[in-house]
């Protein structure tokens, strides 16, 4: 329960709402009989690792990109309105994830994406300093760099799960 609220009191008051219309202002409000509930639900799906349906579905709207011509439809990108709910309960997941990954020896000293207190360009700034070492002692440098970005997109998820899986038994 102090692991739920905790999370909750950081949720963003002004947040939209997904396809359940319940909104994070309601859940910062809910009595505690109703966190209880909340909770229990958010363990059942831990559980049994089953999302409840209407945390999957979300509303897709349109934005404008800055301040550039509204009725050039180029100008628009899309964001999808989730579940306040599922956010949390992702938000949560996401946390204890990242504990327990910087708590193993899961992750490699040079990785610095996705880690607090740590950036990218820490390793861009390791590589520089790495190339002009070898520069000063007349040595040769190979760099290799490729872009990552969208490939989480395109992984076969099962089978990254049962590799991390297979990683947290051995």
């Amino acid at each position: 329960m102090d692991e739920l609220t905790r999370n909750i009191k950081k949720l963003k008051t002004k947040s939209s709402c997904g396809k359940d219309g319940i909104r994070n202002i309601m859940l910062k409000n809910l009595s505690r009989n109703f966190l209880y509930l909340v909770l229990r639900l958010c363990n059942l799906s831990l559980e049994t690792g089953k999302i409840p349906v209407s945390w999957k579905k979300s509303i897709i709207t349109m934005i404008p990109n800055g301040a550039k011509l509204a009725a050039d439809p180029n100008n628009y990108r899309p964001i999808s309105l989730l579940s306040c709910l599922s956010k949390l309960i992702e938000r949560i997941v996401a946390r204890r994830l990242i504990k327990f990954l910087e708590t193993s020896v899961s992750l490699s000293s040079q990785q610095s994406g996705f880690r607090k207190g740590r950036r990218t360009t820490d390793n861009l700034m390791f590589q520089t300093q790495k190339i002009m070492e070898a520069f000063d002692k007349k040595e040769k440098v190979l760099s290799l760099s490729f872009n990552i970005q969208a490939a989480f997109d395109v992984v076969w998820h099962e089978g990254l799960i049962r590799k991390m899986q297979k990683a947290r038994s051995t």
